[in-house]
């Protein structure tokens, strides 16, 4: 067969542009680090690479969720462990108060102890991770919990009543008259004893108003009636009182019996905190149709109206008040399912041991019950991190190159590159002019 110049042109130029071509595949390979650089490429390999690509992606959301998770359960541990030590010591002072060698100084000092107790515990239960608080189930963005140690009693007006006042800060007991007045669609509230007077504003007639002294310190809080803030002017009692309220209503339901039914029915009537007994869990989705609860409700470890811690150290405040550790004591109890208020009687010191204990299981077993899913995150989490390496494995052997093995066949292909060039020169040079002379 007769070979023509052509066809050696034809020839040299296809073997020349085969050897770029994989040249060209080889530097991508080695650049890119990558076995394709469109699906194109390898339909196979990019399918595989887009299905592990998603599950690794899934992974570390997943993985970012155990975090957080770990991180919330972590800090609400930190705050069961302080809030135990508080009532630990608690518990101790009660034991200390009953002995035989207790005295009157020895009760106040204990009473003041008991008392910087109390708002530690308050602080301590509207701890926050991240900004949200951890023990108000779906309510994260306002603290749950509240100290109240004055209220309201006595109120001469027929609009408001003792659940339309908050009390708070240093304000002395004793008598107040309170003025509201309305200009230009502006309430202005003032409050005063005679010798101090503390303002407020607010441009609406319904909410709340916080009253403060010149300084900004905010001494109460007067919420709207149903018929919202109207300009009128009455007089009221502040009362001294120990209570808590969560979420905006009472959950201790223990006062010194000195304060009458009547006031405290209106205080409390309507007004108190009762477990409906739904679940606010926030969860958080570790993968694999799994969740874990990440939050602790306030009432699993302080207990709600029925029983609660507040109410236990309230009537050892009562008792220590009275020098009556060793019993009779009494206190007023309001009853949130009759509606009522009974008059209750400390029988002995064993009665607060009896209740502090109870305090103590309940808070001992909401831990056990934190502890629990923590583990289950930990394991969670061992396990995500194992699937995570066998994905990102697979990943790499299907998409990554060896480096190694690239870098030699871009060398392979240069020199075959080089090479088709070199022949092709010789090849194609020569034609019919060069042997007629």
């Amino acid at each position: 067969m007769r070979i023509t110049n052509n066809m050696m042109v034809t020839s040299t130029i296809r073997n020349i542009n085969a050897a770029a071509s994989r040249l060209n595949e080889a530097s991508e390979r080695v650049s890119t680090e990558l076995k394709i650089s469109l699906p194109s490429d390898d339909p196979v390999v990019a399918t595989k690479t887009i299905k592990y690509r998603d599950y690794v992606a899934k992974i570390e959301q997943y993985q970012s969720n155990a975090s957080a998770a770990d991180s919330w359960m972590s800090t609400t541990d930190d705050a069961l462990s302080e809030l135990y030590d508080y009532v630990a010591a608690v518990k101790d002072d009660i034991s200390k108060a009953c002995t035989a060698e207790a005295t009157t100084s020895d009760w106040a000092d204990i009473k003041e102890e008991v008392m910087a107790y109390l708002e530690g515990i308050v602080q301590v239960v509207n701890a926050d991770y991240g900004g949200r608080y951890i023990f108000g189930g779906f309510s994260v963005s306002e603290a749950p919990y509240e100290l109240v140690e004055r209220m309201a009693t006595n109120i001469s007006s027929a609009a408001y009543d003792t659940g339309d006042f908050s009390l708070a800060g240093d304000l002395a007991a004793g008598s107040y008259t309170m003025t509201v007045t309305e200009s230009g669609g502006t309430y202005t509230v003032t409050m005063t004893d005679g010798t101090n007077t503390y303002t407020g504003t607010t441009d609406s007639s319904t909410g709340t108003v916080e009253l403060k002294t010149a300084d900004g310190q905010v001494m109460a809080t007067l919420t709207a009636p149903a018929g919202g803030l109207a300009s009128a002017s009455f007089t009221f009692d502040a009362t001294e009182c120990v209570a808590v309220k969560y979420k905006g209503q009472y959950l201790s339901t223990v006062l010194a019996d000195t304060v009458d039914a009547a006031t405290m029915q209106a205080m409390y009537s309507g007004n108190t905190y009762v477990d409906s007994g739904s679940d606010q869990s926030i969860k958080y989705n570790l993968g694999y149709g799994a969740d874990v609860t990440v939050n602790t409700e306030g009432q699993d470890v302080v207990g709600d109206s029925a029983a609660n811690l507040f109410n236990t150290l309230t009537k050892l405040l009562l008792a220590l008040s009275a020098d009556g550790t060793t019993g009779g004591a009494t206190y007023q109890s309001y009853d949130t399912g009759t509606d009522t208020v009974t008059t209750g009687t400390i029988g002995t010191t064993d009665e607060l041991l009896d209740d502090i204990n109870a305090d103590i299981e309940r808070l001992t077993t909401a831990q056990a019950s934190l502890g629990a899913r923590e583990t289950y995150v930990a394991n969670v989490s061992d396990r995500l991190a194992n699937d995570y390496t066998n994905y990102t494995t697979l990943l790499s052997d299907t998409i990554d190159v060896d480096v190694s093995e690239a870098l030699i066949e871009q060398t392979t292909a240069e020199t075959v590159y080089e090479a088709a060039l070199s022949v092709g020169a010789k090849a194609i040079s020569k034609t019919l002019v060069d042997y007629t002379a």
